[in-house]
């Protein structure tokens, strides 16, 4: 009995088993859709809250999006980030795109403005 079992794993025969295994385990991964390769994505969800009481005053929608702006860069720097395509991008744009979602989910017009004044200034 283990004069056969050494038989069938004999050198010939592990290369010959080897030599048809691999070319169909790589043929089938061809096969495979990329997205088993995707990077594991993690969709987070943050909450702001401010007081719209004070968005009345030129001081109280610069804190509110100064408190935006700090929340955003802390959200993307950890890990790796990815935009809506599933393309790598970097801290910067992260919290760009971002801060971009927090001020158009606020809704309100004196922290668009307020947003429109900024990004203009930086470009």
């Amino acid at each position: 009995m283990l004069y056969r079992l050494h038989k069938l794993l004999s050198l010939k025969s592990r290369s010959v088993k080897t030599g048809v295994a691999l070319p169909l385990l790589l043929g089938g991964l061809a096969f495979t859709p990329m997205s088993a390769f995707a990077l594991d994505v993690t969709v987070t969800e943050y909450n702001v809250r401010f007081d719209r009481a004070s968005m009345q005053t030129a001081d109280g929608i610069a804190s509110a999006y100064q408190k935006l702006e700090k929340k955003a860069k802390r959200a993307c720097y950890f890990g790796r980030n990815v935009n809506d395509e599933g393309e790598l991008i970097s801290k910067e744009d992260c919290a760009s795109d971002l801060l971009e979602q927090f001020v158009q989910s606020a809704s309100l017009e004196a922290l668009s403005e307020y947003h429109i004044a900024k990004t203009e200034s930086k470009e």
